[in-house]
């Protein structure tokens, strides 16, 4: 198993640093080629009257404000972006080429953000994105990219970047999310320094059989440990970030939103918590 295409989801911030660096770390793994991604606000498509445009304008002010807003957010990620190439000498290739090596293309779209990661990330191996700087609920293009692609999202902190492949831990809870993100990161885990921490936890929804996941781990080499829960007077995502941190784990590997979008959305869990705190990357998987 393999990865060949990686979606890097910039948005002129600064946690475009942290994504092409996550980004060029798997490329030279593998090696994979990088669609950087920009999405730029176009406004050409919204209301031009009605209630929505009244609340355009009021909540965001006119829209030459808001466009001068979208044209210097894509100059900042297009100056990453090649600050970035050139730092690490990666080739800029724009199509698809017989020769298997590093590669990275810019690619800028105008649209809504939400709808372009979501109809794009459905067709990549990887979405790497930004964990959000700062706020009460995960970024709508994070959200769009766990839900809406079906596909495996590494977030990763702004913070200073892991070694991925450095003793990462599978958060195992039986459930088939879970299961799919473990079958997703295959790929890395396949490459990590050392074992692989298994930290299970027992929900009467799911059978976690670790056992199970230890032996198909197995299969491909893989060597993972068991680990129990330490504190159970405090919620599990907190005791996995804490372990994470005791073991300077490089990647966390979960599956996402296993109860129901709208349910965690009103009541909170583990992937949201970890969309809010996590400062090590997580692999997951809806």
């Amino acid at each position: 198993m393999s990865i060949k295409h990686v979606l890097a989801c910039v948005d002129g911030s600064s946690g475009d640093s942290a994504v092409l660096s996550y980004s060029l770390q798997i490329a030279r793994k593998f090696p994979v080629h990088v669609d950087v991604l920009h999405v730029r606000l176009d406004l050409s498509k919204a209301p031009k009257r009605g209630w929505y445009r009244k609340e355009v304008d009021r909540l965001f002010g006119i829209a030459g404000a808001l466009e001068r807003r979208a044209s210097e957010a894509a100059a900042r990620a297009k100056k990453s972006f090649e600050d970035w190439r050139l730092d690490s000498q990666v080739p800029l290739v724009e199509a698809p080429t017989a020769v298997h090596d590093i590669s990275a293309a810019w690619r800028e779209i105008k649209g809504y953000e939400v709808e372009v990661i979501a109809s794009i990330g459905r067709l990549t191996d990887l979405i790497i994105i930004a964990r959000p700087e700062s706020g009460p609920s995960p970024s709508l293009a994070l959200e769009a990219a766990v839900f809406d692609t079906r596909r495996p999202v590494l977030m990763v902190s702004r913070s200073s970047p892991t070694d991925l492949f450095f003793q990462p831990i599978i958060a195992w809870d039986g459930s088939t999310q879970a299961a799919q993100a473990v079958a997703c990161a295959v790929p890395l885990l396949t490459r990590v320094h050392g074992s692989v921490d298994v930290f299970t936890a027992v929900e009467a929804k799911h059978h976690t059989n670790p056992e199970e996941l230890l032996r198909y781990l197995n299969w491909y080499g893989v060597v993972g440990n068991e680990i129990a829960i330490n504190d159970p007077t405090h919620p599990i995502a907190e005791n996995l970030l804490a372990h994470a941190k005791l073991t300077r784990a490089g990647l966390i590997v979960m599956g996402a939103y296993t109860h129901g979008h709208y349910l965690n959305y009103m009541f909170g869990d583990v992937t949201k918590h970890m969309m809010k705190n996590s400062d090590i990357p997580v692999l997951m998987l809806h």
